[in-house]
């Protein structure tokens, strides 16, 4: 009994400051030093931060927020419940993992053009509109 390491699917990342090489071996084989990797479901990138974690995340919510078009665009619904679709399905997929970023300026810009993106979309707004509130990590609101 004991812990057995398939060196061939096995991969080491260097965090921290630098670039750092590893040569390290097991059982004869030389383990792939890697830049990213998800891992439960969060991207953990060497020289990248939160930043590739967030991008993904933005790319997966928008994804679900296309294939979820014929919501959107239905008159037979009304906008309460599109928005409750939007933020039970699309934001859920948007800030999975959220508590474990390092948010930056830049990041949180990012998620507030998706969202607007999204939410003008549903409501057929205009550009300047403020129409939507954003959590951050902190869990207080600001208004956009």
């Amino acid at each position: 009994m004991g812990l057995k390491i398939n060196g061939d699917k096995t991969e080491v990342q260097f965090l921290g400051k630098g670039d750092k090489q590893f040569d390290i071996h097991v059982d004869g084989h030389s383990l792939k030093q890697t830049e990213k990797v998800v891992y439960l479901g969060g991207t953990i990138s060497s020289k990248e931060g939160s930043g590739a974690d967030v991008q993904r995340r933005i790319t997966l919510a928008r994804g679900i927020f296309y294939v979820l078009n014929k919501v959107w665009i239905s008159k037979e619904l009304k906008k309460a419940t599109k928005l409750e679709v939007f933020e039970t399905l699309v934001l859920s997929a948007l800030l999975y993992n959220s508590q474990t970023w390092n948010m930056k300026a830049t990041s949180k810009r990012r998620i507030r053009v998706f969202e607007m993106a999204c939410l003008r979309k549903n409501r057929r707004s205009h550009k300047n509109r403020q129409i939507t509130k954003f959590r951050d990590s902190d869990k207080t609101e600001l208004e956009l």
